[in-house]
């Protein structure tokens, strides 16, 4: 199962459309399309947002491929010299 077939499934199980979702994100509808037939991929806050909003279960979250991985945050370096955004593994 891929996180597209989730998305897509559990849209049409709750009768909600793109512009929907699209509202309750803040994102336009072309995101949202794009979401369900797997072109591209939610940042990981539209991603947590989005399984809160379809009701996806963590057994959901878990069947979907494991090749998903949400785009990563843009590593931003702060004045303290404290890096934001990158993953815990990437940090020194």
């Amino acid at each position: 199962m891929t996180y597209s077939n989730v998305i897509a499934d559990r849209m049409a199980r709750k009768g909600y459309s793109a512009a929907k979702v699209a509202a309750a994100l803040n994102v336009s509808p072309s995101a949202v399309y794009s979401w369900k037939a797997g072109t591209k991929k939610p940042s990981r806050d539209n991603w947590v947002r989005l399984v809160r909003i379809l009701g996806v279960t963590r057994a959901e979250q878990r069947a979907i491929d494991e090749s998903y991985s949400p785009p990563s945050r843009p590593l931003v370096v702060l004045s303290s010299g404290e890096r934001v955004g990158d993953s815990p593994k990437e940090q020194t």
